[in-house]
């Protein structure tokens, strides 16, 4: 399977009234924004030798990169359908 590269949206908690957890489900949403549609990719955990902080070019904010695992495969049909094939 190629590397594909989505606009992201990771949803861990809420501000108010949440649980700490270590659950992180991956939602992508086509690169051609093809509607207002997001996919859940299923669970994923955090590299932890990935993490690296860095600065975002025009406003010099502070922002952490990083790489996810995921704990189950992609389903195929789902894969193929957000990659264009």
């Amino acid at each position: 399977m190629e590397s594909v590269s989505y606009l992201c949206s990771v949803i861990c908690f809420q501000k108010f009234n949440y649980k700490i957890s270590e659950l992180i489900l991956l939602f992508v949403k086509k690169s051609d924004g093809e509607g207002a549609d997001f996919y859940c990719l299923g669970e994923v955990q955090i590299l932890p030798d990935s993490m690296r902080q860095a600065y975002m070019p025009k406003s010099n904010e502070p922002v952490v990169h990083f790489t996810y695992r995921f704990q189950h495969q992609v389903e195929d049909a789902l894969y193929r359908y957000l990659v264009g094939e």
